[in-house]
């Protein structure tokens, strides 16, 4: 199964960025992505519903190709392969959407974090398919 993907041009601009504001990331199993600023701000990102849903990938798999040759595939394994796809990279967009709203929210549109930082556009063109 393919996935579209969607590139509009826009106008560039340029932004000059506060190198003393950082986000550090540490990525892990139970805790997926712990996130520290130096602006005193931090957060977890729980990683037990992925090792759940691996889990259950796992154990499915492996049921299904009990007993039979080494390299047995199925449509029901791809179908469960393809679920399985999706949901980690939901997953990981998700992950990806809560640190950046951490750090436009808290770090960069913090007045207190903001440095005379010329306006700048956040809006992003998006075309969302259901």
């Amino acid at each position: 199964m393919s996935f579209p993907f969607f590139v509009y041009k826009t106008e560039s601009s340029i932004v000059e960025v506060d190198n003393s504001i950082v986000l550090g990331i540490d990525h892990g199993i139970d805790n997926w992505l712990t996130c520290v600023s130096n602006a005193g701000t931090s957060f977890i990102v729980d990683g037990l519903h992925i090792k759940s849903l691996n889990q259950w990938y796992n154990k499915t798999i492996s049921k299904i190709k009990e007993g039979k040759a080494q390299g047995f595939w199925s449509n029901r394994l791809a179908a469960i392969t393809e679920k399985r796809n999706r949901q980690m990279r939901d997953a990981v967009n998700k992950a990806a959407r809560i640190v950046i709203n951490h750090w436009f929210n808290d770090l960069i549109c913090n007045p207190s974090t903001i440095k005379d930082v010329p306006a700048f556009d956040t809006q992003v063109n998006q075309l969302s398919i259901p």
